[in-house]
């Protein structure tokens, strides 16, 4: 258990307590967790304790508030503390987490000063609390601080990331200056990756200049982005000029950024003349290059001029840019000479390859397919892709049907089973009935043949003589089950439940599961009448001890280990879960579970069942815990339980109620607080205060049930909390509110904490443009922009918002 630990690092215990002692640690561990301390502890007796009491007033509170004076004045010592190396490690993430959202600007100038000293610990999370706290508008002490070359690159380089994603060009403005041929590579990469988000038309003669003036590093990462961004006809060919002399390393990079933006005859004319060159790295840049500037036409017109009367190792450097062109002709010509031994060819393997999914390419195949000399990895993939529409490659698949081994054998029946000739379906039918067969390759031809509109007489022979291998019955009854007519579907389901004969146990329950499995990939809503009788009917099945006697079975790591050992079981709660979530959420749940007897269910399967189900079949998932609660007896299962209760019910009649009984644990779950991770499996098992992180959610959970007034969510603009969270704050504000004021006061509080959240900036963004604050509005989703890709939820909101404010 940490805490003890910590307490005894500040002196606090001892080991070999007496009772007296025992309860003096319990009432201190409770006040470090909740921050109430207990009136019979005395806390001037400790010295270290002094630091224990400064963060306790930092801790949020549901009842009650400590001065911004007093909180600032613990901030101040928390940090000196820190500065001086006498926080014992132990604690050290107990007091970054209280830290988090406390930072004001004379803190965050206190936190500089401390990164001014050389031996401080834990670096990077004092940088971590600057980065968590507003960057914008960042004072001048900070740009300082990145500026200053005699500080460490790696948390100059993490600031100033944050703070050109937040500011955009008007910080970059700021730190060009930091950009010379003597500045560490990795803060480099940074400003200009951040410089790349925030790129102006005015920074053309900016990047120009330092491309001229500065050394490789900096010149070629300028290089880059000039190329990216320039539009200017003369500009972009100074640009390709400059990039052909680059060093190798950084030439392709440059060159596929100016082609970004189309094609360019200038560019091509200028590309052309790198073929008189003697460089063969120039000639293949330009070889590349060329169609992205001329067009396919253009790599075309150069091979007939230069290349198609050159030396045999001179020519073959063309061969893969004519196989990947567009042009027909093209194509041919790549496929007419790896037919006329371009296979032996360095490039033959990878010709191929790009060739099989051209029609260029069927001509040539009767000659490369049936010369022995070509290797099996160049006319195997040619054939596998051609056989739909090539007969040479099909006769090559069937003669490899015979004395291959299985690898090659499966390539071959896939490929031949979806051509779909009638002569090559009877002779996988055939290959099928064959005993000799091996049970897989057996399965592949059932899978490929019953999907088949014309096997219908095939199916109805295994449908009356099921196959007797487990994988060829799997097979079947999947193929059956996702393809086949509704009368199929129900023959699958009765075949899979009936323990097929010729199958052991575990093959038969192993054919179960894959039936389950099968019915959760669908996931329809009339799938649950189904699994319901089922699930009933399995639970007397269920032993009454699932594991060994003893303490082991009453306090597990996990419930969800309970159903390790039963996978048929878990198998079905999880085709049960999938298809709930096919229906509304708050749509009944079926009698029949809630009535099933399961008193002879050990309580760890029940609570994991309910786990299983605490999303989509709440009211089951909260009948299946009550009963699992009266039989565990273990303070960790009761522990497990009150945590699910509490996480199933987020948002949900009840939470307000299951939190407080969570709550009234603090000695169990400051003794195991990893199994909040049970109710909380997203977050919970990140907490290192979880006591906070409780409190808080059950302040929303009375605000929302309205035992608390709506204006106690402003108690949430003086602390920190998740950025997803945070989301729930907001839209109960918006729910609640007469005003947009207490919503876009919190999205300020939340967007300050989190400055990289996309998400949270789009919020901010919403609430602005609904406040009649469109240029507020516009900077938000402008940051946005550099902080999210447009493709995600976040960027579509912004673009869509700049739209609107462009109309």
């Amino acid at each position: 258990m940490l805490l003890p630990l910590l307490l005894t690092a500040f002196g606090v215990l001892a080991p070999g307590q007496d009772p007296a002692q025992q309860a003096q640690q319990r009432e201190w561990e409770l006040w470090l967790l909740t921050g109430q301390a207990p009136s019979t502890l005395s806390i001037e007796a400790h010295p270290n304790a002094q630091l224990a009491w400064h963060m306790a007033q930092l801790a949020p509170r549901l009842e009650g508030s400590v001065s911004a004076e007093q909180q600032a004045q613990s901030v101040q010592a928390l940090l000196e503390a820190w500065s001086a190396n006498e926080v014992p490690v132990e604690w050290q993430d107990y007091l970054y987490t209280r830290l988090r959202g406390k930072i004001s600007q004379a803190a965050r100038t206190q936190i500089l000063a401390i990164l001014e000293m050389r031996e401080v610990p834990r670096r990077q999370d004092l940088v971590s609390l600057l980065v968590s706290w507003p960057v914008a508008g960042a004072p001048q002490e900070l740009l300082d601080f990145v500026l200053n070359e005699q500080q460490p690159a790696p948390l100059r380089a993490r600031l100033v990331e944050a703070m050109l994603l937040v500011e955009g060009h008007d910080m970059l403005v700021q730190l060009l200056p930091s950009i010379h041929a003597d500045a560490e590579i990795m803060y480099l990469s940074r400003v200009f990756a951040g410089w790349r988000q925030c790129v102006q038309p005015e920074d053309m003669e900016r990047l120009e200049a330092m491309v001229t003036s500065l050394s490789e590093v900096p010149g070629q990462y300028a290089l880059q982005l000039w190329a990216l961004n320039e539009d200017d006809p003369d500009a972009r060919l100074r640009i390709l000029r400059l990039a052909l002399q680059a060093p190798a390393n950084y030439r392709q990079v440059a060159l596929d950024a100016l082609a970004t933006q189309g094609t360019d005859p200038a560019l091509t004319a200028e590309l052309r003349k790198e073929f008189d060159t003697i460089d063969p790295k120039r000639h293949s840049a330009a070889m590349r290059l060329l169609p992205r500037f001329g067009g396919p036409e253009a790599l075309w017109e150069e091979y007939l001029l230069r290349g198609k009367e050159a030396s045999p190792s001179q020519r073959a450097m063309w061969m893969r840019d004519l196989a990947l062109s567009p042009l027909p002709e093209a194509k041919a010509e790549a496929a007419t000479w790896l037919a006329q031994g371009g296979w032996r060819s360095s490039v033959g393997m990878t010709l191929a390859r790009i060739l099989q999914g051209s029609e260029e390419v069927d001509p040539i195949l009767p000659t490369l397919l049936h010369d022995a000399q070509v290797p099996d990895r160049i006319r195997y993939p040619l054939a596998l892709e051609r056989a739909p529409h090539s007969e040479a490659a099909r006769d090559f698949l069937r003669e490899a049907l015979q004395g291959q081994d299985r690898l090659r054998r499966g390539q071959a029946i896939r490929a031949l089973g979806a051509a779909g000739q009638e002569q090559d379906l009877f002779r996988l039918a055939a290959l099928a009935q064959d005993p000799a067969t091996d049970d897989r390759l057996r399965a592949l031809v059932i899978t490929l043949l019953a999907a088949h509109p014309d096997a219908g007489l095939l199916v109805q022979q295994w449908q009356g003589n099921p196959p007797q291998g487990y994988e060829s019955a799997v097979a079947l009854m999947t193929t059956l089950l996702l393809a086949g007519t509704p009368d199929q579907q129900q023959w699958a389901r009765s075949f899979a439940l009936s323990s097929p004969e010729g199958l052991a146990p575990d093959e038969q329950r192993g054919l179960r599961i894959e039936l389950w499995q099968k019915i959760g990939n669908g996931a329809k809503a009339q799938d649950i009448p189904f699994l319901e009788e089922h699930l009933a009917a399995h639970f007397p099945s269920l032993p009454k001890r699932p594991v060994p006697t003893g303490e082991v079975e009453e306090s597990w790591n996990h419930f969800v280990r309970a159903l390790q050992e039963f996978g048929e079981f878990d198998a079905m709660l999880a085709a049960y879960r999938s298809c709930l979530a096919a229906v509304p959420i708050d749509e009944e749940v079926s009698q029949l579970l809630l009535e099933t007897d399961v008193s002879r269910v050990p309580p760890q399967m029940l609570a994991a069942a309910a786990l299983r189900l605490a999303d989509m079949a709440p009211a089951l998932a909260a009948h299946w815990l009550q009963l699992a609660e009266k039989e565990a007896r273990h303070p960790d299962n009761l522990l497990r339980i009150a945590s699910i209760r509490a996480g199933m019910l987020a948002q949900k009649p009840g939470e307000a109620e299951a939190m407080r009984a969570l709550l009234a644990q603090p000695e169990a779950l400051a003794a195991a607080p990893r199994l909040l991770a049970q109710g909380f499996p997203v977050v919970g098992i990140g907490w290192t205060l979880w006591q906070d992180r409780l409190q808080e959610r059950l302040l929303l959970a009375e605000i929302e049930s309205g035992e608390r007034p709506t204006a106690d969510l402003g108690r949430f603009a003086e602390q920190w909390c998740e950025a997803d969270f945070a989301e729930r704050v907001l839209n109960t504000s918006l729910e609640r509110g007469n005003s947009l004021l207490q919503p876009l006061l919190l999205a300020e509080h939340f967007v300050a904490l989190h400055p990289l959240s996309g998400e949270l900036r789009n919020r901010l963004a919403s609430l602005y443009e609904q406040n009649d604050q469109p240029e507020a509005a516009r900077q938000q989703w402008q940051a946005v922009l550099r902080l999210r890709a447009p493709t995600t939820a976040a960027g579509k909101g912004a673009v869509a918002g700049l739209k609107r404010l462009n109309q």
